[in-house]
């Protein structure tokens, strides 16, 4: 059994009808669109709404706000700040680390986490990047109920690699720890490798890349329009279909 949340909703809000959005069970967010979205009340208020209900998993939205620009310290420290504020104001129940590591290194990574987690009185969801060494990880579940392995997306942990996620998992499995895999959805037999809970943007692809998702079998599949022709539905009624499928894929690995 593995919690798939779908990721990437606030970017594609607009496109999705209240139906469709409520049919997910469980919904990760970032942060840093969260504030770039913060004066369309609905949406704010659905995710609130997946909070109080448990099954919203909030991002620091760190890499994000990084991406593309030069950071200061300063900067960063006081995205940290609102982070926490946000956190607090909403009682946010699952909220991850400021993932920095690759910017700021692993040493601000943790004055940031223990920062948070003295703050809001509760533990932040650590992210193990497989540069912290192995050390690391053993010491970050033995001492965390949740937490989350990172890299998989950006290709760090290389797909051949992939075949290690069971060991990990075994290994939190004996503390009791929970593991999230970040942005780590493969197609067919994701129950397989044995993690708590895993998300995915997969979805949203659909229209940048003209293809349909469809649901069987306890397998997802992508189907690209043929070269020369166009896809029938219109933008946001392909949104809806792959959000709808992917929800049917949820389900399906959720128990």
């Amino acid at each position: 059994m593995t919690k798939l949340y779908l990721s990437a909703l606030g970017t594609n809000y607009s496109d999705l009808t209240s139906k469709s959005i409520y049919t997910s069970r469980y919904i990760l967010e970032s942060y840093f669109y969260i504030t770039k979205a913060i004066n369309n009340k609905q949406y704010i208020a659905d995710v609130l709404d997946y909070n109080k209900r448990d099954r919203l998993l909030l991002d620091s939205g760190a890499f994000s706000f990084m991406n593309g620009k030069q950071v200061t310290e300063k900067e960063m420290d006081q995205y940290c700040i609102n982070y926490v504020e946000f956190i607090k104001k909403y009682n946010i129940k699952y909220f991850v680390e400021m993932d920095i590591d690759a910017i700021f290194g692993y040493e601000k990574a943790l004055e940031y986490r223990r920062y948070i987690e003295k703050e809001c009185g509760s533990q932040a969801i650590p992210i193990f990047h497989k540069e912290r060494g192995i050390n690391v990880y053993k010491q970050m579940v033995s001492e965390y109920e949740y937490a989350g392995i990172g890299g998989i997306a950006m290709k760090n942990i290389k797909p051949s690699e992939h075949k290690y996620f069971r060991e990990l998992n075994k290994y939190a499995n004996y503390y009791g720890t929970k593991l999230h895999a970040m942005g780590f959805t493969p197609t067919r037999d994701l129950n397989s490798y044995g993690f708590y809970s895993v998300d995915s943007s997969s979805w949203a692809s659909g229209v940048r890349f003209g293809k349909i998702y469809h649901y069987q079998n306890k397998i997802i599949r992508g189907i690209l329009r043929p070269k020369g022709t166009r896809v029938k539905l219109s933008g946001k009624e392909t949104q809806n279909h792959n959000w709808l499928e992917w929800c049917k894929y949820q389900r399906a690995v959720d128990k």
